[in-house]
């Protein structure tokens, strides 16, 4: 018992720090149209990150990363006995697509984008310690 309540406490405490970014990112896009500061940096930062990490090939890197992220976990939650990590996976990947494809629409695209990378890999790092756990 004692142990089943520390896992849930570093399953609530995984997902806190997992969904953080992206509450970060939804913030600072309530932000950029009301605050005229948040506006500027925002767009300061989309200039910076669209010249240096987000070109158009790492863009397509993402494409593709999220897609094959996407596909592979589909296959696991066909095969698997334990589905809601697969189905936070796949939903992550899916929303990362969405996010590049939102491109002009949003202020702080790139903070989304950060957070969904984060929450994808993150998620892959829950799911492959939950296999590791299993295994012993």
């Amino acid at each position: 018992m004692r142990n089943n309540k520390w896992a849930f406490l570093f399953t609530c405490i995984f997902s806190i720090i997992q969904y953080s970014g992206i509450l970060l990112a939804v913030i600072l896009e309530y932000l950029s149209t009301r605050k005229m500061g948040v506006a500027r940096y925002l767009l300061y930062k989309k200039q910076e990150f669209a010249t240096t990490y987000f070109t158009d090939t790492s863009i397509h890197v993402l494409y593709i990363l999220f897609f094959v992220g996407a596909i592979g976990c589909m296959l696991f939650l066909i095969r698997g006995k334990r589905k809601i990590p697969f189905i936070i996976a796949v939903l992550a990947n899916l929303l990362g697509v969405v996010f590049l494809q939102l491109k002009s629409q949003l202020y702080a695209y790139h903070f989304f984008l950060i957070g969904m990378i984060v929450v994808v890999v993150l998620q892959y790092f829950f799911i492959l310690l939950k296999k590791i756990k299993k295994q012993r």
